[in-house]
């Protein structure tokens, strides 16, 4: 099976060495869901509208985040600086304890960074 990168011409790891160098928003999706907190890396935010104020994501459809958006619970946007690029590639590492090693607050019953959280419905 060739992959959509090799027809392109360009190995998959050379086509993410590349896709890395474009600036797009990062952030952090995050949900509280009974005991538990979830989060994940989305590279692109994209604001649909004002009012409503409407966002877009896009999340693997085997995504841990994607059962606990689907309860109707209010989930947090933390929109990353330029320097947490280890809270992006945290965020993005399948398998451990994102919320372990990351000074976390809870605000509005979120699970957000220490930087303002916007919350969605």
């Amino acid at each position: 099976m060739v992959s959509g990168a090799e027809r392109a011409g360009l190995p998959v790891p050379a086509l993410k060495e590349l896709f890395a160098h474009i600036p797009t928003s990062v952030a952090v999706i995050t949900i509280a869901s009974g005991a538990g907190r979830y989060g994940v890396t989305v590279g692109k935010l994209s604001v649909l509208s004002l009012e409503p104020a409407l966002v877009a994501f896009a999340l693997k459809a085997d995504s841990g985040l994607l059962p606990h958006l689907h309860t109707g619970r209010a989930a947090g946007i933390n929109v990353l600086a330029d320097g947490q690029s280890d809270v992006a590639l945290r965020f993005a590492t399948a398998s451990i304890d994102r919320f372990n090693s990351t000074r976390w607050c809870e605000e509005h019953s979120l699970p957000g960074s220490v930087l303002k959280v916007l919350q969605i419905h």
